[in-house]
C-alpha cells in the first residue's frame, strides 16, 4: 500500500524489517496486542478489536505529522512480510525530548528468537541517529526475565532495580527495573586490540593511573608483561575506541 505520509521509513536488522504502524495492520497486530495472558506490559489494546482498530488510526495519523512533531515512533515488527510484533521509541515522558524509552513486545510464537534484541538495537540506533537525545531508557516488571536480559543484551545497564509500578487493569503493584543506555556508551566501539594500539593503550593506561596510589605508576608497564606472558588471552581481550581514541581496556590471562 503507497503511503502519502511525510516521514516513513523502515529499520533493517538480519532478520526483520521495522515500520511505521499503518492502517490495515489492525487485524495483525490484534494477534498479539489481543493475548490475555500478556499481564506485564502498562497497557495493550487487548480488551476489543475496536480498541486495537482505534490505537492503530491514532499511530497512523501521528506518523503524518512532520518527523520534528512526532512524539511517539511506533512501529511494527515484520518477519517475511508477517507482522510479529510492536516496538515504539517514545518521547513524551521526557518534557524537553532529551531522553526516549522503548518498548517492544513479540507474539509469543515467535518469543525465544532473539527478535526483540534485534529490534530493541534498531531502535537504539535510529533514535540516536535522529533524535537529539542523550540517553534511552527502558523498564521492565522485576518478574520479567526475558526483556530485563533483552536489555542487557542491547547495551543498556541496569540504573535502578528498587523501582515499583501498579499495573492500572488490575491494581497489582511489582517492582521494576530501569536500564539505561547513554550516546557515549552507544557510540563506544569495542574491538581487539591491534599491534598500532599498543603505545595509546599503555599512555590511556598510565594517564589513568598516574599518582593515583604512589607517584607515577607501574600499570603501563604490566600491559607489556601480560603481552608477552604464554598465558595472555588476546582472543578475548578487548580495547575501547570513542572518537578514534582508545578510552578504556580489558585484559585477560589464564587463571
Amino acid at each position: 500500500m503507497a503511503s502519502n505520509r511525510e516521514w516513513d521509513m523502515e529499520l533493517k536488522t538480519k532478520d526483520l524489517i521495522l515500520r511505521p504502524i499503518r492502517l490495515g495492520d489492525e487485524e495483525q497486530i490484534h494477534e498479539y496486542a489481543g493475548d490475555k495472558d500478556i499481564t506485564m506490559m502498562f497497557w495493550l489494546p487487548n480488551d476489543t478489536f475496536e480498541e486495537t482498530c482505534d490505537f492503530v488510526r491514532h499511530c497512523d495519523e501521528d506518523w503524518k505529522k512532520p518527523f520534528n512533531q512526532i512524539e511517539d515512533f511506533e512501529f511494527v515488527i515484520t518477519l517475511d512480510g508477517k507482522i510479529i510484533g510492536g516496538c515504539d521509541c517514545d518521547l513524551s515522558h521526557s518534557e524537553d525530548h532529551t531522553y526516549a524509552t522503548l518498548g517492544w513486545i513479540i507474539n509469543k510464537n515467535y518469543r525465544g528468537r532473539g527478535f526483540a534484541s534485534q529490534a530493541g538495537a534498531a531502535l537504539i540506533d535510529f533514535a540516536f541517529n535522529n533524535l537529539k537525545i542523550e540517553r534511552i531508557l527502558a523498564q521492565c516488571d522485576c518478574k520479567n526475565a526475558a526483556s530485563f536480559g533483552v536489555m542487557k543484551k542491547i547495551g543498556m545497564r541496569c540504573i535502578d532495580d528498587k523501582g515499583t509500578r501498579t499495573y492500572p487493569k488490575t491494581g497489582i503493584t511489582s517492582g521494576e527495573y530501569t536500564c539505561q543506555i547513554t550516546r557515549t556508551e552507544w557510540s563506544l566501539i569495542i574491538r581487539p586490540e591491534k599491534a598500532e594500539d599498543f603505545h595509546n593503550t599503555e599512555l590511556m593506561t598510565m594517564r589513568s593511573f598516574w599518582n593515583k596510589y604512589f607517584p607515577g605508576c607501574v600499570e603501563h608497564n604490566m600491559l607489556r608483561v601480560i603481552r608477552a606472558s604464554a598465558d595472555y588471552l588476546p582472543e578475548i581481550s578487548r580495547v575501547a575506541e570513542l572518537d578514534g581514541k582508545i578510552v578504556g581496556a580489558a585484559f585477560y590471562t589464564r587463571a
